[in-house]
C-alpha cells in the first residue's frame, strides 16, 4: 500500500513527516532537514533542493521521522509504502 501526502515545514520547529514501519521517500525544490523529534538545522540530516531521498523506518510502529527548514515554508512531498 502507497500513499502520497504534502506537508508543509517551517523553521518554527520540527514537523512529523512519518511514522511507523515502511519506506519514505520526501522530495522538494527547497533543500531542509530531516531527523527525529530534536531534529535542527545543525543536527539534522541535510536533504538538498531537487535531491528525492528515501528511508526506511521501522521496525516499530512508534518510529518517527521529522522534518525543519533553515527558513520560512517549505512544501515537502512524501510517498510511504507500508511494509507487507
Amino acid at each position: 500500500m502507497a500513499s502520497s501526502i504534502k506537508v508543509t515545514i517551517n523553521d518554527a520547529g520540527p514537523t512529523l513527516l512519518a511514522a511507523g514501519v515502511g519506506n519514505v521517500t520526501v522530495a522538494s525544490p527547497y533543500g531542509f532537514f530531516i531527523g527525529g523529534l530534536d531534529v535542527s538545522v545543525e543536527n539534522g540530516f541535510p536533504v538538498p533542493a531537487g535531491v528525492i531521498f528515501s528511508v526506511q523506518i521501522g521496525p516499530g510502529a512508534t518510529e518517527e521521522l521529522y522534518g525543519i527548514s533553515a527558513s520560512g515554508d517549505v512544501d515537502v512531498r512524501m510517498l510511504k509504502t507500508a511494509a507487507v
